[in-house]
This record gives C-alpha cells, structure tokens and sequence, in this order.
C-alpha cells in the first residue's frame, strides 16, 4: 500500500527512506576512500536521523501513548530503548570518524547501525505510524508532520 503525503505513515516513512539513501552514500564514500566526503555525509545523515528520533517522541509517541494509555507497556516503550540504542551507535561512528579509524572497522560500524534502524523501521513503518494514522486526529497529525518538517528544516 502505498502511504499518501501529510500522513503519519507517509511522512515518516518517507523520512526513513531518505535517511537511508543518505547512508548508502556514506558506505559508497568510504568504498572509494573518500573520508571526507564520508564524514561530511554522515554528518548529514547524523543530524537527519536525531532529527526525526526527536520529532517521534517528542509529538509522536506522546500522542500515540495519550490514545492508548499505553505509556508503561507497549510499542512506544520498546522504540524508545531501541532509539537509545541507536544513539549509542551514532555516536560511536561519530567518534570513529574522529579517531581516524579505518574503513572496514567504520564500514562494520555503519553495517550494524544499518541493521538495528532496518528492524526499528520495520517496527514502526509497519505497526505504529498506520496506527497513528488511524488513532490520531487530523490536527495531531498534521502536528506530528509539522514536527518532523520543521526539525528536517523541510517546508
């Protein structure tokens, strides 16, 4: 099915599928040996997926949880941990790129960051943005959308 723009599920799926492309380009960029250009990227791709991790529980889960009661147990608790985790990752590779580390031990890095946002995304991209698509009001959404726009820095 394919998502319609100004959904939950449109919007920030689409956001996950830029996200990704961003860090194709990174590995690409390491491939050639371009650590510049790596970094410069990752850095993009950095701040783009803090951005939206934000934009999610900032608006997102909150009012997901207010619909659901939902605030001790369920999905929003487990993607909360997950997004730890993947900041944890982020800075790691951050740190990496600094120290001048080499490309296959970022490569490895960037492989399992990539494996933890690919089961994270199909987590939500499956399960909670169709939800809130369902459970959340019209001007909800149109908030959580807002929320993710504005901290991407897109109109």
């Amino acid at each position: 099915m394919m998502a319609h723009p100004g959904t939950v599920e449109g919007e920030f799926g689409a956001d996950h599928a830029a996200l990704r492309l961003i860090l194709i380009e990174v590995v690409e960029a390491l491939r050639a040996e371009d650590r510049v250009g790596a970094a410069r990227r990752y850095q993009a791709f950095e701040g783009g997926l803090r951005s939206h991790l934000l934009a999610e529980e900032q608006t997102l889960f909150a009012d997901f949880e207010q619909h659901t009661g939902l605030r001790e147990a369920g999905p929003t608790v487990m993607l909360r941990l997950s997004h730890r985790h993947v900041e944890q990752r982020l800075a790691k590779i951050a740190q990496a790129f600094a120290e001048d580390c080499g490309v296959e031990m970022l490569t490895v890095q960037i492989e399992q960051l990539r494996a933890l946002l690919a089961d994270q995304s199909v987590r939500e991209e499956a399960i909670l943005y169709p939800s809130c698509d369902r459970l959340l009001s019209a001007p909800e959404v149109k908030r959580a959308v807002s929320a993710l726009r504005d901290k991407r820095g897109k109109p």
